[in-house]
């Protein structure tokens, strides 16, 4: 609840001046009677933009009431800081060798960690699927690279693809998950396939692209509080078993596939995105029967949050 030293306020009205003062706090003013001409019979509105270095944009509509007497005085702003990325190495303290296929997760009860951070925001209650998940066995490989932020991509074998099915790329530490928007034509050629979820990382040519099959289990769960895109760590309302889960959309383009757990390589490097809304939080480690868990104290300020983890036997 401290308030922020620097941000910036932008409104939709150029006749309005704004003005930023310290303290967090900021005031529009203009001449009453030029903005809003016929206030005596009918309401006004405008829109502000709230942004700061490191923080989530924020865009709010004011409201004028009809006959309002002025100041008006609004409700204090709380802008949420951009996700983070915890990074480091998972080493056995035995010999200090690199852990590979080591697994980290948010050490919370009825808590998620999800392996690539969330395409689309989600509201508290949304459903949330375990599942299990299953290539169809047939090699697919990226004919050319994909950018992040690409909302298609191109591939040497279309066969077998329709629209709502699942992509998985990449290798096992970094998989990602995107649905097909569409389905293609001419599916017996190479060529590109719509997405319905623009990538969240790069993806190079020649890398792995599977259909796989999703087959829910129980019990389903629930978001226990809203999640915003590019957030990884979820709430819900009771424990999850399984090592996917499928997260309901406010339509059926907004569904998403994920896998759980941020995992190392195989030099025992890993990263884990979408760190947001927590102060302080214990994270696990675990590969092979060695584990090792450390509180670590967010820092917002800085992208990439660096931790390592020394694995030991319980």
């Amino acid at each position: 609840n401290s308030p922020l030293a620097v941000f910036n306020v932008a409104c939709s009205r150029s006749d309005l001046l704004v003005k930023v003062l310290t303290g967090g706090y900021f005031c529009l003013a203009g001449a009453a009677a030029q903005l809003f001409p016929l206030l005596d019979s009918q309401p006004y509105s405008f829109d502000i933009a709230i942004s700061a270095a490191r923080r989530r944009r924020q865009t709010h509509t004011i409201t004028v009431p009809s006959g309002a007497h002025f100041p008006l005085l609004q409700a204090d702003t709380a802008l949420i800081a951009e996700p983070v990325r915890l990074a480091g190495r998972m080493t056995r303290n035995s010999s200090g060798a690199p852990a590979a296929a080591a697994s980290l997760i948010w050490d919370e009860a009825n808590t998620l960690t999800l392996r690539t951070p969330l395409h689309f925001d989600h509201a508290a209650g949304q459903t949330v699927t375990p599942c299990t998940v299953t290539p169809d066995g047939v090699a697919r490989t990226l004919t050319a690279p994909a950018p992040s932020g690409a909302v298609a991509l191109h591939l040497d074998v279309r066969s077998g693809l329709a629209a709502g099915s699942y992509l998985r790329l990449g290798d096992e530490a970094v998989y990602e998950y995107v649905r097909i928007a569409a389905a293609p034509a001419n599916p017996g050629l190479p060529g590109e396939v719509t997405l319905s979820t623009s990538l969240l990382h790069s993806v190079a040519s020649g890398a792995a692209a599977a259909a796989v099959a999703v087959a829910a289990l129980a019990p389903v769960r629930a978001l226990s509080e809203e999640r915003l895109a590019g957030e990884a760590l979820l709430r819900l309302s009771g424990g999850v078993g399984a090592g996917h889960v499928e997260i309901g959309g406010a339509g059926p383009d907004e569904t998403e596939l994920h896998a759980l757990g941020a995992l190392s390589n195989a030099q025992g490097y890993y990263h884990l995105d979408g760190v947001s809304r927590l102060r302080s939080a214990l994270f696990a480690a675990a590969a092979g029967g060695d584990e090792a868990a450390v509180e670590w104290l967010i820092d917002y300020r800085r992208p990439l949050n660096s931790l390592d983890f020394r694995l030991r036997p319980p």
